[in-house]
């Protein structure tokens, strides 16, 4: 049973499993529905499983974490999925964050000698906080998770 927020990223499928290979492309939590398909990891392998139920609610008790990893997916109790949100695109996201990684990557070659861990009041990296400023001005909102 994964937690994610709907406007996560999540490998899933409407295809039936012999359809389509496992490189699913992620698509936003909010829009599965039973019936979908989504990646897991069965026992150290990639499989599928069937979405059997959705439900959404609002736990309070716990923070939100995403964070931003080197290929840019984390397994939520099985269920592999993107570490973005919000942009519909998994590869543009990734690809906005290089230079982020990169500069992780070399402050721990270099032996941690720059300042690189600052996050706004809500938790999100600047230079994450500063894509999204920049790109919701000119990206399409077609592109962005929406509640509406």
């Amino acid at each position: 049973m994964a937690c994610l927020l709907t406007g996560h990223l999540i490998y899933a499928s409407n295809a039936t499993p012999a359809a389509t290979s496992h490189l699913e492309q992620p698509v936003f939590a909010g829009n599965l529905q039973t019936g979908s398909y989504v990646i897991v990891n069965a026992s150290g392998n990639v499989g599928r499983a069937t979405v059997v139920g959705v439900a959404w609610s609002r736990d309070s008790t716990g923070g939100v974490y995403a964070p931003v990893t080197e290929r840019g997916t984390l397994v939520v109790d099985d269920v592999i999925v993107s570490c973005y949100s919000e942009f519909a695109s998994h590869a543009t996201a990734h690809t906005s964050m290089s230079p982020l990684r990169y500069a992780y990557y070399v402050n721990e070659l270099m032996g941690r000698w720059l300042p690189l861990h600052h996050a706004d009041t809500d938790g999100v990296h600047w230079y994450a906080a500063l894509l999204r400023l920049v790109a919701k001005t000119v990206v399409p909102q077609q592109f962005w998770w929406s509640t509406a």
